[in-house]
C-alpha cells in the first residue's frame, strides 16, 4: 500500500522544475476544498511588504517612538509644584531633608513587668519593723492606728524604650483590689533617695542590713503626684510620673525607684489600701507603666513640575539615583492625567516604586508627575541626585502595503478577512488595487471580493489609533479565491531523461521512509469558541519555531474553525491541508482543538483527538468555559497537551488531570 504514495511522490519530484519560481515566502497557500483555496499572510517575509509608521513585531502594529524627562540640577527640582521640609540649597543638584530633628508620631508601651524584671515590696513598721515582704503578691500602704504603717516601694528599670527616643508621658497604675477601711484617704507617689533591694528591705533596712536615713524609707518628701480620696472601689489608679522619669530616662537622676503611701503619716486615720504587686498570680493586674514616647522620624516631600508628553503616552519606567544609608529611605511615586493642572480628573499617587528602573504604574496619558519622600531616623538625611521617567507612544497611523498576488486559473476572489486586536480607538481598515496602486477600493473585513477583477490584486492596510498610548496588532490577514478545474499535466517527454538522475538520488531516501512510522505531530493549538487561542504546545519534531508562522497556522486554522463548523454539534471532525502540513480539528462544547501533523495521519487519530478534548472540557471546565484570558487559570494545561502531541495516539491519552 505504501508503493503508491511513494510513486507519487516521484511523480511530484518530477514536475517540481516547473513550478520553480513560483513560490512565495508570503503568503502561505492553503487548500479549502475542490476549486477552493486562500492565501495567508502572517508576516513572515518582511521583504514582501512596505511599511510605513508600521513595525514587525509579532505581528504588525503601529511603530512607537520613545522619550523621557529628566531632572538633575537645582533649577530641575526648583520647579517643583510643592515641597515640605525639603533642601535645595546644602548640595546643589541633591534633595535633602531641611530639618532632620523632627520627631514622628507619638506610640504608647506598657510596660508590666513578672517577678523577674520587676522589684517590688512594702515597709511594714509592724514585727519590730524588720519584716520583709518582697515575694508577696501584695502592696499596702497607709495606717490602722498606732505603729501600723505600710509603705509600697517599687522600681521599675531600666525603661524598655528606643535608645533614640523620646519620652513624651509616664503614668504609674496600681491595681487595688482591697480596701481593709472603707475611709477614703489620699495617697501620694515619692522619688526614692536611696538604693534598696526588693528580698532583703524592710521598714528599717534597704537591704536588710544597711538602715534607711529614716526609717520607713528615704524618699524625697515632695511627691510626684497624689490620687485623692481612694476609697473602697477596685481597680487601676494612676499618678502621672512623667518629669521624674524622663529625669531617669535622660539620666540626670538615679533610678532607685518610688515609695507610695498615705499623703500625711502624722495622722493615723487614712485606713489600709492593698495592690496587686509584680508576684500577683493574676499577670494582668501586676503594676504597670504606661509611656508614651517619640523617635526622630523626619520626613521630606517634593511633588515635581508637571511634564507633558505633547499626546497620550504609555509610561516606561522611572530611574534614580540617590543616597540611602541606615536608617533612612527614598522612594518615589507617580501620577499621571490629560489636564494640565493635576486635579480629580488625574489618577490617584501610585504606590512607592519598587527599584529604579521598575515598570511607572500610573496609566497612559499625556502628563506625568512624580513624588519624592525622604525619610530618616536620625540626623542623616538621604539624597536624592536625579529622576528619569520614560514614557512611548504609537505613531497615529501606518500603513502595510502588500505585494501583488496572483494564483493561476483564478475564477474569482473570495472572502478577506483579517486577525487583528486592540483597545478602543484603534482600527485597521483594509483596501484593495488591481491597478498599480492607482487607485484603492475600501474593503471591509469578512467580505468577499466577488466583484474585484480575476487578475492580480494588492492589499493595503491602514493601522490606525486615537490614542497614542494604544495600538492595534495584526496577526495576519487572508484571502480566499476559486480556481478552475485543471487535469494534471506531464511534463515534456524531453524534460524526463533530465530528472533521472534526481529520480534515482530520492529513490533510496524514498526507501527508508516507507520502512518508518512517516507521522509526525507538529503543534497542538487549543482555541476557546470565541476565537481566543488559549494555548499552543509544539511538537518534538518539526515544530514551527517562528512565532509569526505559529501565528499564522492559528489564524488559519480560526478561520477554518470559523467557516467550516457553522452550527455543527460538538463531538465533530474536520480537517484541512496547509502546504505540506495536515490539520485536524475537534470541536467540544466550548473548546476547539487543532492538531497539526506531517506524514501520513494514524487511523485511531481521530478517536483520541474527540476523547481527548471531551476530558479536557470535562477537567477544566471551571477555568475554561468563561476563560479570564490569563495564564494563572491554566493549570497543568500545557503539560497536558504536551503528553498528548507526544504519544496520544499510539496508546490511551494521558487524560487532564
Amino acid at each position: 500500500m505504501r508503493w503508491p504514495r511513494a510513486l507519487a511522490l516521484l511523480v511530484f519530484l518530477a514536475l517540481l522544475p516547473s513550478c520553480i519560481g513560483q513560490t512565495r515566502a508570503d503568503p502561505a497557500m492553503a487548500s479549502m476544498g475542490p476549486g477552493e483555496g486562500g492565501a495567508v499572510w502572517t508576516f513572515s517575509n518582511p521583504a514582501n511588504y512596505t511599511l510605513d509608521n508600521v513595525a514587525l513585531d509579532l505581528g504588525a502594529r503601529l511603530a512607537r517612538s520613545s522619550g523621557g524627562f529628566r531632572d538633575t540640577t537645582r533649577r530641575d527640582f526648583q520647579d517643583a509644584v510643592w515641597t515640605s521640609n525639603i533642601d535645595l540649597d546644602g548640595h546643589p543638584g541633591d534633595v535633602e531633608i531641611l530639618n532632620t530633628s523632627q520627631l514622628g508620631p507619638v506610640q504608647t508601651t506598657t510596660f508590666q513587668p513578672d517577678s523577674t524584671a520587676g522589684a517590688d515590696n512594702y515597709l511594714y513598721a509592724g514585727f519590730g519593723g524588720n519584716r520583709n515582704f518582697g515575694a508577696d503578691p501584695d502592696l499596702v500602704a497607709g495606717n490602722l492606728g498606732g505603729n501600723d504603717w505600710s509603705r509600697a516601694v517599687l522600681r521599675f528599670s531600666p525603661l524598655p524604650l528606643p535608645s533614640n527616643a523620646t519620652l513624651r508621658s509616664a503614668r504609674l497604675q496600681l491595681y487595688m483590689h482591697t480596701a481593709d477601711t472603707p475611709a477614703p484617704m489620699n495617697i501620694t507617689v515619692h522619688r526614692v533617695l536611696a538604693t534598696w533591694t526588693e528580698l532583703g528591705s524592710t521598714w528599717n533596712t534597704v537591704d536588710g542590713a544597711a538602715p534607711w536615713s529614716t526609717a520607713g524609707g528615704d524618699f524625697d518628701p515632695v511627691p510626684v503626684d497624689t490620687v485623692v480620696d481612694v476609697a473602697t472601689a477596685v481597680g487601676w489608679y494612676t499618678w502621672n510620673i512623667t518629669t521624674l522619669a524622663r529625669a531617669w530616662w535622660l539620666g540626670s537622676l538615679p533610678d532607685q525607684g518610688l515609695i507610695v503611701g498615705q499623703a500625711d503619716d502624722a495622722v493615723a486615720t487614712g485606713g489600709k489600701k492593698e495592690f496587686y504587686s509584680s508576684d500577683a498570680a493574676n499577670a494582668s493586674a501586676r503594676p504597670r507603666l504606661i509611656l508614651e514616647f517619640a523617635t526622630p522620624s523626619s520626613t521630606g516631600i517634593l511633588e515635581s513640575r508637571v511634564f507633558d508628553a505633547g499626546s497620550s503616552a504609555a509610561w516606561g519606567a522611572v530611574w534614580w539615583n540617590g543616597t540611602t544609608a541606615a536608617g533612612t529611605r527614598l522612594s518615589i511615586q507617580t501620577r499621571s492625567g490629560d489636564a494640565a493642572t493635576p486635579d480629580s480628573s488625574w489618577s490617584p499617587w501610585s504606590a512607592s516604586s519598587p527599584a529604579p528602573g521598575a515598570p511607572i504604574a500610573s496609566p497612559p496619558a499625556q502628563r506625568i508627575q512624580y513624588r519624592l519622600v525622604l525619610f530618616t531616623s536620625d540626623s542623616t538625611s538621604p539624597e536624592l541626585h536625579d529622576v528619569n521617567v520614560e514614557f512611548g507612544r504609537y505613531a497615529e497611523s501606518g500603513t502595510i502595503l502588500a505585494e501583488p498576488y496572483f494564483t493561476g486559473n483564478l475564477t474569482a476572489w473570495g472572502r478577506l478577512d483579517v486577525n487583528w486586536s486592540g483597545p478602543p480607538p484603534t482600527s485597521v481598515s483594509v483596501e484593495y488595487s488591481q491597478d498599480g496602486g492607482f487607485s484603492w477600493v475600501p474593503a471591509a473585513a469578512g467580505a468577499n471580493l466577488t466583484s474585484a477583477l480575476a487578475r492580480p490584486l494588492a492589499l493595503r492596510l491602514t493601522l490606525g489609533t486615537g490614542d497614542t498610548a494604544e495600538t492595534p496588532i495584526v496577526v495576519g490577514f487572508s484571502l480566499g479565491f476559486r480556481v478552475a478545474t485543471a487535469e494534471l499535466g506531464i511534463a515534456p517527454l524531453s524534460l524526463w531523461p533530465l530528472l533521472v538522475p534526481v529520480i534515482l538520488a530520492l529513490v533510496w531516501v524514498v526507501a527508508r521512509a516507507l520502512g518508518r512510522d512517516p507521522y509526525r505531530p507538529t503543534d497542538l493549538y487549543l482555541i476557546h469558541a470565541d476565537g481566543r487561542l488559549v494555548l499552543r504546545v509544539g511538537g518534538e519534531e518539526n515544530a514551527m519555531t517562528d512565532d509569526l508562522a505559529a501565528s499564522g497556522m492559528f489564524t488559519l486554522v480560526a478561520r477554518f474553525v470559523k467557516d467550516s463548523f457553522g452550527g455543527s454539534g460538538a463531538g465533530e471532525l474536520k480537517s484541512l491541508k496547509v502546504d505540506e502540513r495536515e490539520v485536524v480539528i475537534g470541536k467540544g462544547a466550548f473548546l476547539f482543538l487543532a492538531l497539526v501533523l506531517e506524514g501520513e495521519k494514524p487511523p485511531e487519530l481521530d478517536g483520541r483527538v474527540s476523547e481527548f478534548l471531551a476530558s479536557l472540557e470535562q477537567a477544566h471546565e471551571a477555568s475554561l468555559r468563561s476563560w479570564s484570558g490569563l495564564s494563572a487559570d491554566l493549570g497543568p494545561l500545557e503539560a497536558e497537551l504536551a503528553r498528548f502531541l507526544r504519544k496520544g495516539h499510539r496508546k490511551a491519552h494521558p487524560r487532564a488531570s
